[in-house]
């Protein structure tokens, strides 16, 4: 049957039976309601066939087994093939005594029999997807290898029954395997790209716990409806958008919002769904649920990003419509001047000399082949791809967004000054605070403890904290030995009142200015100390931000984080930041990028980016962002290095003019080719040589993509960003 993934409430789509990916093709009603299994493209269709299984291990170990038996196979029937060009070079192959020509005649089976295996083996998926490019009235290059391969095996094949001429079963099978190859590689990417898919569907609680007629009751999800009343305890995440009925606590909204700082609720404050509930208890209404909620309407937007993005059509496909017919059509004619000159045996031999020297392996692999090769080089570096596409648009990107929180800043803050009222109270505030802090779970808590630890050890000081008193959404009351000490927000330590301590109050207008973080505390002795936090910005964000510079392409970061934040970052980094911005804002900065300078990269890491991560031409979403972020990604980074994005720009920038190389031989190799072909000068062995050594070439011009390390930035790599892709 046809797997289907839910891509937003209530909406579902045909995806792929091997990598689960969604179908980013516009199907017919008869074929989505098809009981045979659809595939996105040629390599989910060949990996499925190769692993005949659609568990985890049978699909791994059959394909290894499969393939490598093909290669085997393959290294088998070349060397055997050997004779028969070391016959051909002989001065006088004829006059050989008749043992050695029965002993031709049983090579040639020999060939035949180890070739046959691989025909099948590999080259059933090809004409599967030949056969559906056809009935779509549409001719590709799966075509055009499909030709070469069945001319090489089927003249080789009426050799061997014939017990005369020559033999090309090495050439079927050095294509097929070198084909099979690479699209296998782009399959097994695919496959792990959706894997990151799965996951993110969990992001919502399963089940929820809803107060009706004064009675709490634990529901599913989907049962829940507007007007309920939702109770939401620590650690737990808000199912729907609401509205705080009762209770105060912290929330973390950065999965919404991308705000690092967790947020203050209190009752008439707007939740939305996917909010993380800190400490506290609270009661919500449900004001919007499923599709409706903040969480459904960005799950809606991903999916619509999604179908509306085109793919990059390869040059090779796009001629492919008039080259197949071309070739015939010479084929056709080599056969009618080889007729004209010696008969009808030289007429087939024109023929196939024609069809095997215009055999498109060369075009058929020239562009795939060095996108495969990107591939591996980007996984080599912990970049997973979504697809072979991506590779080829990244060489137009022309402006960069980044998002600020977990992307450009690490997503934990760090502690950037602390104050105390008296320096020589200081150690006594420090120990006081890491007393109280690691009886609180909250973030900032856990950074004023390891900061403390760094300064005053792990010495309870003044003794340990009894009497503890939790103040949702505020602080802690305790007692610390014989004092009475207030520990979190301001306004839980001082009140409506101002600090005692000038220097307090100074940093607490510092931290108002900038937007930094506080954690305060006060003892009943009047002792008072301030702790300023911020988020740190990662290493290697302003040489990933100098090196889009020297690749041609603006950047700029889009948060919505404070607008004091941005500020100083913009400052710190020397590029523009906007500041305030909500999911549906972020995606209208990307427009006017792209209005500004063409192709936009987007490289994020929280939920709220996931649409626009969807909607940039290049969406990247770090190692540490969400399952959610990354599915909707066009590539994952494992790591957190920024510097890896215009790493990828460059590694689509190489991969692209190696494309075109690869293509300009290619022309250039068949059209010369089928020159000397139609005048009867190459006979069908010597084409199929040059069909493989012009297969070589591309194929060893791609794999140097493999040693791509993204330095030095070339004139021609930044020259790149003022020109258009063919």
């Amino acid at each position: 049957m046809v797997a289907e993934a839910p891509v937003g409430p209530g909406v579902a789509r045909p995806c792929c039976a091997y990598c689960d990916l969604p179908i980013l093709v516009i199907l017919g009603r008869e074929e989505v309601a098809s009981a045979e299994p659809l595939y996105c493209c040629l390599g989910c269709r060949l990996a499925a066939q190769i692993a005949g299984a659609r568990d985890e291990e049978g699909r791994a170990t059959g394909a290894i087994t499969r393939l490598g038996l093909a290669i085997f196979l393959t290294m088998v029937v070349m060397a055997f093939t050997t004779y028969f060009y070391g016959r051909e070079l002989e001065s006088s192959p004829e006059t050989a005594p008749a043992a050695a020509a029965h002993f031709e005649g049983v090579m040639r089976y020999v060939t035949m029999i180890f070739a046959t295996p691989v025909l099948l083996l590999l080259g059933g998926p090809i004409a599967a997807e030949a056969r559906e490019s056809w009935r779509r009235r549409s001719v590709g290059t799966d075509a055009l290898i499909l030709i070469g391969v069945v001319s090489a095996y089927a003249l080789s094949y009426a050799s061997t029954l014939r017990d005369s001429g020559p033999v090309y079963f090495e050439t079927a099978c050095v294509v097929l395997v070198l084909v099979t190859l690479g699209r296998y590689i782009e399959a097994r990417t695919k496959l792990r790209a959706s894997k990151l898919l799965r996951p993110s569907r969990a992001l919502l609680p399963a089940t929820v716990v809803i107060e009706r007629g004064g009675v709490e009751a634990r529901i599913p999800t989907e049962e829940m409806i507007e007007g309920d009343i939702l109770a939401v305890r620590a650690g737990e995440r808000l199912a729907a958008d609401g509205v705080v009925v009762e209770g105060a606590a912290h929330a973390d909204l950065r999965w919404i919002t991308g705000e690092s700082a967790p947020a203050t609720v209190k009752p008439g404050d707007v939740l939305p769904a996917g909010a993380l509930n800190l400490d506290g208890h609270l009661r919500v209404r449900v004001t919007a649920a499923g599709a409706r909620s903040a969480l459904g309407r960005i799950l809606e937007q991903i999916d619509e990003a999604q179908r509306t993005k085109g793919r990059y059509e390869r040059l090779a496909d796009r001629v492919a419509g008039v080259f197949v017919p071309l070739t015939l059509a010479l084929g056709v004619i080599g056969g009618a001047l080889g007729y004209m000159r010696g008969g009808a045996g030289e007429a087939v031999e024109s023929f196939l000399s024609v069809l095997l020297i215009a055999c498109p392996c060369a075009l058929g692999i020239a562009t795939p082949l060095a996108v495969w090769a990107g591939i591996g080089r980007a996984a080599a570096r912990g970049v997973i791809l979504r697809s072979a596409e991506v590779l080829e648009t990244l060489a137009d990107i022309r402006a960069a967004a980044f998002d600020k929180t977990g992307t450009l800043t690490a997503s934990h803050p760090v502690v950037v000054a602390w104050t105390a009222s008296s320096e020589r109270e200081e150690g006594a505030l420090l120990s006081l605070a890491r007393t109280l802090a690691v009886t609180s779970t909250h973030p900032y808590s856990r950074c004023v403890a390891e900061y403390a630890e760094r300064r005053v050890g792990t010495d309870a000081g003044e003794g340990s904290a009894s009497d503890i008193s939790v103040v949702p959404g505020r602080g802690i009351l305790a007692r610390v030995g014989e004092e009475l000490v207030r520990y979190g927000s301001a306004v839980h330590v001082f009140g409506a009142d101002a600090p005692s301590s000038v220097a307090v109050g100074e940093a607490l207008r510092r931290a108002s200015l900038e937007g930094l973080g506080v954690v305060c505390l006060r003892d009943k002795r009047g002792r008072e100390g301030v702790f300023l936090l911020d988020e740190e910005v990662r290493a290697g964000a302003a040489e990933a931000l100098a090196a889009f510079a020297g690749l041609g392409c603006p950047a700029a970061v889009l948060t919505g984080d404070h607008a004091a934040r941005g500020e100083r970052l913009a400052r710190t980094l020397g590029v523009p930041v906007r500041a305030g911005l909500l999911p549906d804002d972020k995606i209208a900065e990307l427009a006017a990028l792209r209005e500004r300078h063409g192709r936009v990269m987007m490289i994020g890491d929280g939920l709220n980016d996931a649409p626009a991560l969807a909607a940039a031409d290049v969406g990247v979403a770090m190692g540490c962002g969400t399952d959610l972020s990354r599915a909707t990604a066009s590539a994952c980074l494992m790591g957190d290095d920024p510097g890896t994005a215009p790493w990828l720009v460059l590694l689509g920038r190489r991969t692209v003019r190696t494309i075109r190389v690869n293509l300009a031989w290619a022309f250039a190799y068949n059209l010369a080719g089928v020159g000397v072909a139609l005048t009867g000068a190459l006979r069908p062995t010597f084409a199929a040589v040059a069909m493989l050594i012009s297969s070589l070439l591309v194929v060893g011009n791609s794999m140097r993509l493999a040693t791509h390390d993204g330095l030095p930035i070339s004139d021609g790599d930044a020259g790149f960003a003022g020109k258009r892709d063919v």
